[in-house]
């Protein structure tokens, strides 16, 4: 298996489409490890005011995996400002991207409990609904 560090523009994507199907209802995700001497669980919500220390979050992660798969020292993170990403972005599209961010960010132990799964799995929720055919769908069979 292979890994690279995605784009700024992979970034600004995911998290423009977090900030556009989130629209109805923001979209948050749990936080699932919270550093030693916090109780409980944090819960995440992504706006525009959090969008570039979200972006931060993703691109970090993608890095910390990166850097393990290739034994490399920690290389630190691009400096990184959330520039919204087109106008119009295809469900599908937004749904590969998330596969492909996984794929290349999941390479180290901690990725399973790390925020940027929770936040890629929260993304992939809003996303279903807007695929086409999906409200014409039945509900149940």
């Amino acid at each position: 298996m292979s890994a690279w560090v995605v784009s700024k523009k992979h970034i600004d994507l995911l998290v423009s489409a977090g900030l556009r199907y989130g629209k109805e209802y923001a979209l948050r995700w749990e936080i699932p490890v919270l550093p030693s001497g916090c109780a409980g669980s944090r819960e995440r919500t992504l706006e525009r005011a959090s969008a570039s220390s979200v972006g931060v979050m993703l691109w970090a992660e993608n890095q910390k995996s990166v850097n393990h798969r290739y034994n490399q020292k920690d290389i630190e993170p691009e400096l990184y400002e959330f520039k919204r990403y087109g106008v119009e972005i295809d469900p599908v599209v937004v749904l590969k991207s998330i596969r492909c961010y996984v794929y290349q960010s999941c390479e180290h132990a901690e990725w399973e409990q790390s925020e940027a799964r929770a936040f890629c799995d929260a993304l992939t929720l809003a996303c279903l609904p807007k695929l086409p055919g999906y409200d014409a769908a039945p509900w149940g069979i």
